[in-house]
């Protein structure tokens, strides 16, 4: 276990000198220190022997041994494997013909898999990124050993969100197109599209009158999460019939298999600390009410799991965004420090800046004396490190504990 509490602290560490290099306007400094907070987790899990991870041996290995054993192109790959596999990831096994071997594989991906995931937090909140990062690498680094290539379409996702939030259209574009390269559920990331719709919606039409703003508000967010769970249940049970006559079937049918999985009780409390979390920023910062309903229809999708099990799967597209929640915690975003129609998605961003000595607040005053910090972010550090333990250590949910690498002397 110790290997992997030294990857997570260390990725925080680097990460937080470079929030502390960008406040001091030193780019080269902070950019190197985010390379390193990047590189550490990759080769820990580039490094990891075959036997880590449920999937390492299984698909894994089949597309890397096509790649280098045979001599084949990416579509040729693509086709031999039935189209079962997405052409990114097919694609991304050719970079490792540079150094043929199994683990320079593997670490690409998981470079991939957190070099986008830093790039969007930090496009998100270059100075504070730190902990955000830590949240991320709890909720996802081990899973990224097992599910590789999801890992890849939600950190994809991750900065789709940042692109529709910064509003830099290009961005979106291809970080939709790359989640869906690598998993072909990457496509349910068009749900972020109608949850920044309603966000842009409450903003521009909103009445004047503070009682009909909260009317209208609550009444649209209820809408909009009754409606979610209309639609998931209506795909539930009309979606083969859809799937079979758009010609979809063969590609998604197995993601609407009903088998059912019993909903843990310590991931249902966790889902529901994500939620709170999300709602005590939700007038913070960068689009606070997008993460709110991003963070509820992951949670949603989640208590969904007993319809398919692969509802918990899909729902990490949207609980992952909690890490922008815990960014956005820095970012003072009441109606004073946002433009004057207190729109959240148009703030000043006032920043608390980081200091050396990293005794900066996990919460920005404003979170304190609105919320007590009851709900900070050290709280959700605290329950991600706890469903992590539960998870990988208590669980071995993903095969991948305990870590062993012959190449580091590990196991």
């Amino acid at each position: 276990m110790m290997i992997y509490i030294v990857v997570f602290l260390s990725g925080y560490l680097f990460m937080n000198f470079s929030d502390i290099a960008r406040v001091r306007n030193n780019g080269v400094a902070s950019g190197i220190s985010a390379i390193i907070a990047v590189l550490i987790p990759a080769l820990v899990s580039g490094l990891r022997d075959p036997t880590v991870g449920t999937d390492t041996q299984g698909y894994m290995y089949d597309i890397f041994a096509e790649t280098v054993a045979e001599r084949r192109g990416p579509i040729a790959i693509y086709n031999a494997f039935g189209g079962d596999y997405q052409l990114g990831y097919v694609s991304l096994a050719q970079v490792s013909r540079l150094m043929p071997t199994f683990n320079a594989f593997l670490f690409i991906t998981a470079f991939l898999t957190f070099g986008v995931a830093a790039t969007a937090l930090k496009l998100f909140s270059a100075r504070h990124a730190a902990v955000s990062y830590l949240v991320y690498l709890l909720l996802t680094f081990n899973q990224s050993m097992n599910n590789s290539r999801q890992s890849v379409a939600v950190s994809f996702g991750l900065l789709l969100a940042v692109a529709l939030l910064r509003r830099k259209r290009v961005v979106g574009i291809l970080a939709l197109a790359g989640a869906y390269l690598f998993h072909k559920t990457g496509l349910i990331l068009l749900a972020y599209l109608p949850i920044y719709c309603i966000t842009e919606w409450r903003r521009r039409y909103r009445p004047v009158e503070q009682s009909r703003t909260n009317f209208w508000r609550n009444l649209l967010i209820l809408g909009s999460i009754v409606s979610m769970v209309g639609v998931v249940i209506e795909f539930q049970l009309l979606g083969p019939r859809l799937l079979s006559v758009l010609g979809f079937e063969q590609d998604y049918g197995v993601y609407l298999e009903s088998y059912r999985a019993g909903v843990p009780i310590y991931l249902a409390v966790g889902q529901g600390v994500f939620v709170i979390f999300a709602y005590h920023c939700r007038r913070l910062g960068r689009g606070g009410y997008f993460l709110l309903l991003a963070v509820t229809y992951g949670g949603i999708m989640f208590f969904l799991t007993d319809i398919s099990v692969y509802m918990y799967r899909v729902s990490m597209y949207f609980t992952t965004l909690l890490t922008l929640a815990c960014a956005n915690t820095y970012m003072e975003g009441s109606l004073e420090t946002t433009s004057p129609g207190g729109d959240p998605l148009a703030s000043s961003h006032t920043h608390v800046h980081a200091t050396f000595s990293g005794s900066e607040p996990f919460l920005s005053r404003h979170v304190r004396k609105r919320n007590g910090g009851i709900f900070g972010r050290e709280l959700v550090v605290l329950v991600c490190a706890a469903l992590w333990y539960i998870q990988i250590v208590v669980w071995d949910n993903h095969g991948t504990y305990p870590y062993t690498s012959s190449i580091l002397g590990i196991g």
